[in-house]
């Protein structure tokens, strides 16, 4: 949803007065979306039609007996589903053999290939996003053919966080138990490690009639520093400073800054 408001105050004013307290505008751009749609997949079905490995990243997964589609998703806070995870690994099951009786891993593998999972191609989706951008306008007028126009912008206004999806949905990535072969929260299947979005701020003065040239200058862009992985640094940090990007930058290497925009 995109709005502008003309303020209407001070209109009829002259002098210094009009000057500084008339000519203001409101303008932004809210948007509100469900989150983006991704799969849940296993890197070892369908051997027995496609060979092993053949498409790792395509074939589906498989609901584990008794589950359905809204068991597969955690409850709770955004805050918990991020900390413990967004898919319930309890829902996921490896995909099933197409001959469980023959099969025997040492004297007969042959036998120990697996069919297609029967999950379809991206029924998930990820958190919902919102973004609020906001801008702040000033006409000053100088001629009568002729104005001045100042404005300040704030994207992503309220620094709101909006989580991307789980990176890791195979489900050959989930641990099990050794002993009792239950499925494990503590590896990475279904856990979400990054957002989207970028916050941005910008001032600019233009004229109407000129070519409007806007400086934007962006947040750095990091990556995980020798020896430590993304997700690593991601455990060792509190979900409030994760969500207002409190973090020590010095655990990362330094991107280029993004490049002045302009149009």
């Amino acid at each position: 949803m995109s709005y502008r408001y003309d303020l209407p105050f001070y209109r009829n004013e002259t002098g210094v007065k009009r000057a500084l307290l008339s000519g203001w505008a409101l303008s932004g751009i809210t948007i509100f979306q469900s989150g983006t749609p991704f799969s849940v997949t296993d890197s070892a079905a369908a051997t027995g039609f496609l060979g092993a490995g053949f498409t790792p990243g395509t074939l589906s997964g498989s609901l584990a007996s008794g589950s359905t589609l809204a068991s597969t998703l955690t409850s709770g806070s955004i805050q918990s589903r991020v900390d413990n995870g967004y898919l319930n690994v309890n829902s996921f099951t490896a995909a099933p053999l197409l001959y469980p009786a023959q099969c025997d891993p040492v004297n007969n593998p042959n036998f120990c290939t697996t069919d297609f999972g029967n999950l379809g191609r991206n029924v998930f989706r990820g958190p919902h996003q919102q973004n609020w951008d906001f801008s702040l306008i000033k006409n000053f007028k100088l001629t009568e053919r002729q104005s001045l126009r100042f404005t300040t912008d704030f994207f992503n206004m309220w620094n709101h966080a909006n989580f991307g999806n789980p990176s890791i949905n195979d489900v050959e990535s989930i641990p099990h138990d050794q002993i009792t072969g239950q499925p494990l929260t503590t590896g990475p299947f279904g856990k979400i490690t990054s957002t989207v979005g970028t916050a941005w701020s910008a001032v600019s003065w233009a004229t109407p009639d000129a070519l409007l040239t806007r400086a934007r200058v962006g947040i750095d862009s990091y990556v995980a520093g020798p020896g430590q992985t993304f997700e690593q640094y991601r455990e060792t940090i509190s979900y409030s400073d994760w969500q207002k990007g409190r973090l020590d930058l010095t655990k990362f290497e330094r991107l280029p800054k993004m490049q002045t925009a302009k149009r």
